[in-house]
């Protein structure tokens, strides 16, 4: 450890050890500390997906105005916004407005339930249990289903919008990311 105090430094080996008064052993620490890494990667993956979602939704917001005109335009982009409001509805609760009892009113969804997972599995110094590694895998797996419905989106239907916007001389969208 180092430690800089008026322009000097000072330094001194540091260990970090286990509370002694704790049941868990290092192994159910090291494991805690795996599962933990991973629901980490699991929420940055579902907010990369939010916010890849908000990015195109907000180009096809802005494009709204121009196709006003264009009635076939108009139906492909609203169908293309409600298939990523869908996947992000499975990941977000958009519905939160910061007041009142909000988390009372409206479920919570999957980075919601991920990140109270990972405050259980965090609560101590023990690995984590079989329940918490089966909700976990459950979790995974709908996060996984969600990644590949927005691929399939971004490969499939985002290329076909653009398509028909060239043909109409309109910029494309960028899927970001």
């Amino acid at each position: 450890m180092k430690l800089s105090v008026d322009g000097q430094e000072f330094s001194q080996s540091l260990m970090v050890v286990r509370d002694p008064n704790a049941n868990g052993s290092d192994e159910d620490i090291q494991k805690q500390t795996a599962m933990l890494l991973e629901l980490r990667k699991d929420l940055e993956t579902a907010g990369d997906m939010v916010n890849q979602i908000e990015t195109i939704r907000a180009q096809l917001e802005n494009l709204r105005g121009m196709l006003r005109g264009n009635a076939d335009l108009r139906t492909v982009a609203d169908d293309l916004d409600k298939k990523l409001t869908d996947i992000e509805d499975n990941l977000i609760q958009r519905r939160f407005t910061g007041q009142g009892q909000d988390t009372t009113r409206y479920p919570p969804k999957l980075i919601s339930k991920i990140n109270y997972l990972a405050n259980g599995v965090n609560s101590g110094d023990f690995s984590p249990n079989t329940q918490q590694r089966e909700v976990q895998t459950m979790f995974e797996s709908q996060l996984s289903g969600l990644r590949k419905r927005l691929d399939d989106i971004i490969s499939g239907d985002l290329p076909n919008f653009n398509r028909m916007l060239r043909d109409k001389n309109i910029g494309n969208v960028i899927a970001g990311q």
